[in-house]
């Protein structure tokens, strides 16, 4: 384990350092021996329950002693969790419950308490860590154990352009590196000032395994190196990232495995899908339950309903997630660094989810694609199995090649809201001549964005029929339903005429082709609205 003595901890003036290796005791000069139940050579840190009364002392006692006994302890926002590993699934981050703290506690420290023997003389004798210790450790908010903010399986960079590829826990970028041995070992010796030879043969490198797929242009071709390079720099980009869209007009175009090699390459697993609901609460607990764990990616395949999800788009632009752990009486703020990867066929989306997507189209020339044959490597998985060690060096090729360049941006088109990424990532593909970075959005925005058409359509009719004449929700229902702002499934008017009322209320003071929606006056005891058209009013 790496720089786990790098936690900004304190020693604690109560106790001073034993005669064994780590061993840690408290002093007492009334005491005469341990008696038989204290192991003489065990390294544990030795805390005195009799001594020290305060129950923050003791819990942050327990938790230095942890941290000194270098145990895959670690935080997040203040919840003590633990690095674990899972037999054909790599490591894990998982909360600690007072069962599993006190285990971790046991470990670590050496719990004492001062009685007297038949002969009347004062010693320690052991005890289990005490319960009151642990929940006291588990209530604290300010924990002195490192922060963690997920697991990686592969190398990375860290913002300084320092290659990461030492296995276990790293203080600098916060995050686990759990990866084989041969993908650390690929990560060695990289230049520092690759030569254009290198640079070119790493993008060959990663198009040699996306030759096959039908990217409809080269910006959605760049659009999949910006999702690969994502997933792999992740720790690079200090603000938040885009989702990514990966969508085709017709099934069996190769939208899910275009979405698993990136996965693979990066994380070394073909991925396990993350279900779509359109249940708000039920999602938000799904993505908390991932982002907790430590998962390195999101992966939502093949969403057949419209991608409209206020927690979906909040996961995009914010940068910690909060939700009630399952078990644990407490909320936990979780980093959303995972990047979020969708795979749709011809995708209806919100406005709020199609501004925060890189877009990646595959368009077909097949009239049933999943028959197509002749493909240079029919089994691609294995391919990347095979050569993934070579296909990470050549990302981090890439990305080396860009602080070579002094981190230009100069000319790299910027997606709102993701300034950060779009100059760390549109910086990396510039300097190694990927070319088409998010030049393919305004085209999305404007395809993809169908609720606006409508209520552009809907607004100006409205407009068109009553001017600036006030009107309450139910005299205009009709015309919502009929540019499909409402749908059937409010069978009932009045559901129909509350449902109107708010979008109205969402959409006031908007303006759609000119056309602003504005509420008025009251009439008896409901709201009023009116169109105006701008240009009229300037």
């Amino acid at each position: 384990m790496e720089n786990t003595e790098n936690t900004g901890a304190k020693k604690d003036p109560a106790i001073t350092e034993g005669s064994g290796a780590g061993i840690t005791e408290q002093v007492d000069d009334n005491v005469s021996y341990y008696d038989d139940k204290v192991n003489a050579i065990d390294n544990r840190q030795r805390i005195s329950v009799s001594n020290i009364k305060e129950l923050h002392k003791l819990s942050e006692l327990t938790l230095m002693g942890i941290i000194k006994a270098m145990r895959p302890v670690y935080q997040m926002d203040g919840i003590p969790v633990r690095v674990r590993q899972i037999d054909g699934s790599g490591a894990r981050i998982e909360p600690l419950n007072q069962d599993s703290l006190r285990h971790e506690a046991s470990q670590s420290n050496c719990y004492l308490k001062i009685k007297t023997d038949a002969e009347g003389k004062i010693c320690f004798t052991q005890i289990p860590p005490p319960v009151d210790v642990i929940k006291d450790a588990l209530a604290s908010t300010e924990s002195p154990l490192p922060s963690i903010n997920g697991i990686l399986s592969h190398p990375t960079i860290s913002e300084n352009g320092k290659v990461i590829h030492k296995p276990g826990y790293n203080a600098e970028i916060k995050l686990y590196i759990d990866a084989d041995a041969e993908i650390l070992k690929a990560a060695e010796n990289i230049s520092a000032t690759p030569t254009t030879e290198e640079i070119d043969a790493a993008v060959r490198a990663i198009d040699e395994v996306i030759l096959d797929f039908p990217f409809k242009s080269e910006s959605d071709r760049a659009g999949y190196f910006a999702m690969l390079l994502t997933l792999l720099f992740r720790p690079l980009i200090s603000g938040s990232i885009p989702l990514f869209l990966i969508r085709a007009p017709t099934p069996g175009t190769g939208k899910t495995l275009i979405g698993e090699t990136s996965i693979k390459i990066s994380s070394g697993h073909s991925p396990a899908p993350t279900p779509w609901t359109d249940n708000d609460e039920e999602l938000k607990k799904t993505l908390h339950s991932s982002l907790l764990s430590g998962a390195e990616y999101i992966f939502i395949d093949n969403v057949n309903t419209k991608i409209k999800s206020g927690i979906l788009a909040a996961i995009a632009t914010s940068r910690r997630l909060n939700c009630r752990i399952l078990g644990v009486s407490k909320m936990a703020s979780v980093p959303c660094n995972a990047p979020i990867i969708i795979t749709a066929n011809n995708p209806d989306l919100s406005r709020e989810i199609a501004r925060r997507c890189v877009p990646i189209e595959l368009v077909s020339d097949f009239e049933n694609p999943s028959e197509r044959t002749g493909f240079k490597y029919p089994d691609l998985n294995q391919y990347i199995t095979d050569n993934r060690p070579e296909l990470v060096r050549a990302c981090l090729v890439m990305a080396r090649a860009w602080f070579a360049d002094e981190n230009d941006v100069s000319g790299v088109n910027i997606l709102s809201s993701f300034e950060d990424w779009s100059k760390t990532i549109g910086g990396i593909l510039k300097s190694c001549g990927v070319k088409g970075f998010l030049e393919n959005t305004g085209e999305f925005f404007s395809a993809a964005d169908g609720e606006t058409e409508n209520l552009v359509a809907f607004v100006q009719a409205w407009h068109n029929k009553k001017g600036n004449s006030p009107a309450i929700a139910k005299d205009i229902l009709p015309l919502a339903m009929e540019y499909g702002l409402i749908s059937d499934k409010y069978h009932a008017e009045g559901s129909q005429v509350k449902a109107l009322g708010r979008i109205l209320k969402q959409k006031q003071d908007m303006v759609f082709s000119g056309i602003k929606i504005v509420r008025g006056l009251r009439l008896n005891g409901i709201y009023t609205w009116k169109t105006i058209n701008i240009k009229e009013v300037l």
